[in-house]
């Protein structure tokens, strides 16, 4: 994917790029977003119906579209540096 024509910001097109699931699991999201976002905030966030899209479950893990975990972690966002893409 060429990432000047992304939807996200390039860190997290570079998580997406990365990820070789279709799908993140709550347990992953820590090693899918490099240990910034945790699975239980994820889980405390769809309590409050505020969390990620399209979730659902796979035996008794709950489980993420990765393009939905990348649309909700662009929600959060925020670059610090000038020169940071956005």
């Amino acid at each position: 994917m060429n990432l000047s024509n992304s939807r996200w910001p390039l860190p997290i097109q570079a998580m997406y790029d990365a990820w070789p699931f279709p799908h993140v699991t709550r347990p992953d999201l820590k090693k899918f977003t490099g240990n910034a976002y945790n699975g239980r905030s994820a889980a405390n966030m769809d309590c409050l119906g505020t969390g990620i899209k399209g979730r659902f479950r796979i035996g008794k893990v709950t489980a993420y579209p990765k393009a939905a975990a990348c649309d909700f972690l662009a929600g959060k966002f925020t670059a610090l540096d000038k020169g940071e893409a956005a």
